[in-house]
């Protein structure tokens, strides 16, 4: 009956009523009470005076007495939470419709919901996940009227998160509620943000909250790095997030530090020129200390997950070239001569696994640098060509020795995928002959590097070596040159090992398809060697052979070639 006569009754003879129900001793019909008043509001909103306006208003005083309950605990009654919790979902209503156009109302309610929320936080989990929704919906319809309380508002917001993701009972709901309420505040107020992120940054990040098994935990707190990233200036952020990361490296909080990269990339990529300039040295000097990172987490024990420690590297040489990406030659230049100094390339020094881990990430990040600067980057391999060439025939001498790690396997990798990258987007010719012939050898005797296990070996000569190869004939475009080439690479389908031949042989077919009809040049000095190894005691070779010799045959304008073996 009176919720017929809801809408029958005009707005002030509703409010009157309405107030009666939410002082009454019986907690359901107060609860009740403010139902109406809610149906009633999203009914009536688009069509209310400003006088009516007024009218809901009113309401607000009734409201803050009912929030200033102060004897909420989980042993009390659950009627008296359940009250407080309606009559702050109906302030969040009001403030939601009136917030915005009149927010004078509101200024005496808010004090006692933050009131309510320093005494509830950590009592009640129900309450205090209003007590948030209502707060942030207040900043965020009230906007610079509600700055006087900001600050005890984000003092208590941070205090909640360490709270709440250190606890061992994952509340899920106050969990993305005290995550949404910082969302709202950073979309509004994000201009006043400044002084605390140095709190904030670091709890958002801590491994507490990363390793919550909520998906939408981590998605929120990737939302709320992402509005940070968008919205404030860098200047501002960096320090907050510096120190989180040097946390994070203390702690060995691997997610931690990965999502801090993720940020600061995202921070570099909305970088404008004019901060580009300004904070360029600031940020080579965190990738310099990051890199230090990357390569003594693969060298510690305690982190035993691969895919960890990619994502920590990829994020890293992601933020590294976004931050190049920003820089001109001039700029650019002094910081990459400061990376080779930081590998190790311009000293002499012993080749331990420290060493070794360094030269692995820098030729990973040359690697990533080439292939986003294509040909800008190849006249900087100059820097590196003969260090790469060193490496190559530092990890073939490792080929009788048992290294605890792979680095050795991993430097040829990343050597190679880095001369790949070269050599494909060698568009002005820094490959002459000089090089070619210096790098030549080096590459051809990796078909002899056995070191590790037979997988490792051929990851190296299937994905690495073979295509390096090809495309080094590819870059140099001269029969002169692949005469040497293609007579070293045949010179190993000799070796001992079968597992070497077929390596040889595969380079041989790769060029071959790369290049087609013109290596015919060279067939008269390959036949020989193909003859050899169509008599091969290795199945595998003796059939890869054969597989070669029909696909030569197709451009040979239906000839054969069978007699000549």
């Amino acid at each position: 009956m009176i919720n017929n006569l809801n809408y029958l009754l005009s707005v002030p003879a509703f409010i009157s009523g309405i107030q009666s129900l939410v002082t009454h001793s019986d907690s359901k019909i107060r609860r009740r009470g403010l139902m109406l008043f809610n149906s009633k509001l999203e009914l009536e909103k688009s069509s209310l005076t400003d006088q009516q306006r007024k009218y809901f208003l009113d309401m607000l005083p009734s409201l803050t007495s009912i929030i200033k309950c102060t004897s909420i605990t989980n042993n009390e009654p659950s009627t008296s939470v359940t009250d407080v919790q309606s009559a702050l979902l109906t302030a969040e209503i009001l403030a939601r419709n009136f917030g915005a156009e009149d927010p004078e109302p509101f200024l005496g309610l808010i004090p006692e919901i933050v009131s309510l929320l320093q005494r509830q936080y950590t009592k009640n989990a129900n309450v205090t996940a209003s007590c948030l929704v209502c707060l942030a919906t207040l900043s965020g319809e009230m906007k610079t009227t509600f700055l006087e309380h900001l600050p005890k508002f984000l003092e208590l917001l941070i205090k909640i998160i360490r709270s709440v993701f250190a606890s061992k009972d994952n509340n899920d709901m106050l969990q993305l509620s005290v995550l949404s309420s910082l969302s709202v505040v950073l979309t509004f107020l994000h201009m006043y943000m400044t002084p605390y992120l140095l709190d904030l940054i670091p709890t958002l990040s801590h491994e507490n909250l990363l390793l919550s098994n909520n998906s939408h935990v981590i998605s929120s707190v990737n939302k709320i790095f992402q509005l940070l990233s968008k919205n404030v200036p860098v200047g501002y952020l960096l320090p907050g997030l510096f120190a989180a990361f040097k946390s994070a490296q203390q702690f060995s909080h691997v997610k931690s530090a990965a999502l801090l990269l993720n940020f600061l990339g995202d921070v570099i990529e909305s970088m404008d020129r004019k901060n580009s300039q300004k904070e360029s040295m600031r940020l080579f000097k965190f990738f310099m200390d990051a890199f230090e990172y990357e390569s003594a987490l693969h060298i510690k024990q305690a982190i035993r997950d691969p895919q960890q420690l990619l994502d920590v590297k990829q994020k890293i040489i992601s933020g590294f070239r976004k931050l190049v990406m920003k820089l001109n030659e001039n700029e650019f230049k002094p910081i990459l001569i400061k990376t080779v100094d930081w590998a190790g390339l311009n000293s002499e020094q012993a080749w331990t696994t420290e060493a070794v881990r360094k030269k692995v990430f820098f030729y990973s990040l040359i690697t990533e640098l080439t292939r986003t600067l294509k040909s800008l980057f190849v006249p900087y391999f100059g820097y590196v060509l003969d260090n790469s060439i060193e490496c190559l025939v530092w990890a073939k001498d490792q080929a009788g020795s048992s290294w605890k790690h792979a680095e050795p396997h991993w430097l040829v990798v990343n050597v190679l995928a880095a001369l790949y990258e070269c050599f494909l987007h060698d568009n002005d010719r820094f490959i002459s002959k000089e090089r070619f012939e210096k790098l030549l050898q080096p590459l051809v005797d990796q078909l002899e590097n056995t070191q590790g296990a037979k997988e490792l070996f051929y990851t190296r000569t299937n994905d690495y070596l073979a295509p390096c190869l090809t495309q080094l004939a590819v870059c140099v475009g001269n029969e002169t040159l692949w005469k040497p080439l293609n007579y070293q690479v045949l010179l190993k389908t000799r070796n001992d090992s079968a597992q070497v031949r077929f390596a040889a042989l595969t380079v041989v077919e790769k060029m071959y398809t790369k290049l087609e009809e013109q290596l015919l040049p060279l067939l008269p000095e390959t036949i020989p060697f193909l003859a050899e190894l169509m008599e091969d005691p290795d199945q595998r070779v003796e059939k890869l052979c054969k597989e070669l010799t029909k696909f030569i045959e197709q451009f040979l304008g239906g000839s054969s070639i069978s007699s000549y073996l």
